[in-house]
C-alpha cells in the first residue's frame, strides 16, 4: 500500500524537483533496502541525490532540520537516506562513510538515536560486534522514547548478529527493547 502511494505521488510530481518528491523517495530508497531490493534502492537514492541537487536553495536551506515537513529538504536529509539504505543494505563499504557524511551534516545535539542505532547495525555488518552492541544498548536505553523506527532498528541489529552470538546478554536486552510487552 505504502508503495503504491509512493508511486503515485511520484507520477503526480513527474520529473519536477520539489520537496515532496524528495521526500517521497527518500521512503521509497528506504523501504527498498528493508526489503532488500538492492537496485531498487539505490536507483531511489540516485534519484534523490538528483531531486534534491535541483531544488531552489530556499528549499535547502530554509529551517534545515526540524522546519515543517515540506517546507524544506536539507542536506543532512539527503545523507541520512543513504546512511540507512547502505546499513540496510549491509553494504559494508558504503555503509560508514555515508553514516559519518549524515552525522557531520547534522547539528551535533540533534545527530542521537538513530543515526547512531544505524552506526551500530553497520559496525555489526562488518564484524565489529562487541562495541556495536554495548554502543546500540546504551543509546536505546539512552534515548527519551523507543519509536517504532529506532524498535525496527534495534530489531536490525539483533538480526544481524552471527547466530553463535545471538544469546550474549547484550543482544538479549536488545531484543527484549525491540519487543517490548505492552501493558
Amino acid at each position: 500500500m505504502i508503495a503504491a502511494l509512493l508511486d503515485d505521488a511520484l507520477d503526480q510530481a513527474g520529473g519536477t524537483p520539489s520537496t515532496g518528491r524528495a521526500m517521497a523517495l527518500e521512503v521509497r530508497a528506504k523501504l527498498a533496502a528493508l526489503d532488500g531490493r538492492s537496485a531498487d534502492a539505490i536507483q531511489a537514492l540516485n534519484e534523490l541525490a538528483d531531486t534534491y541537487e535541483r531544488l531552489p536553495d530556499h528549499a535547502t536551506t530554509a529551517g534545515a532540520i526540524g522546519s515543517s515537513v515540506g517546507t524544506s529538504y536539507p542536506e543532512a536529509s539527503v545523507h541520512r537516506s543513504a546512511a540507512y539504505v547502505y546499513a540496510f543494505l549491509a553494504d559494508t563499504k558504503k555503509a560508514p562513510a555515508a553514516i559519518d557524511r549524515a552525522i557531520a551534516t547534522y547539528p551535533s545535539n540533534l545527530a542521537g538515536g538513530n543515526l547512531r542505532l544505524i552506526q551500530a547495525l553497520s559496525a555489526i555488518h562488518g564484524g565489529d560486534l562487541t562495541y556495536a552492541l554495548q554502543d546500540a544498548l546504551r543509546i536505546a536505553e539512552g534515548v527519551r522514547q523507543l519509536t517504532p523506527m529506532r524498535q525496527l532498528l534495534i530489531r536490525r541489529i539483533v538480526d544481524a548478529v552471527p547466530r553463535e552470538s545471538a544469546n550474549l546478554p547484550t543482544v538479549r536486552e536488545l531484543r527484549a527493547l525491540a519487543h517490548p510487552v505492552s501493558a
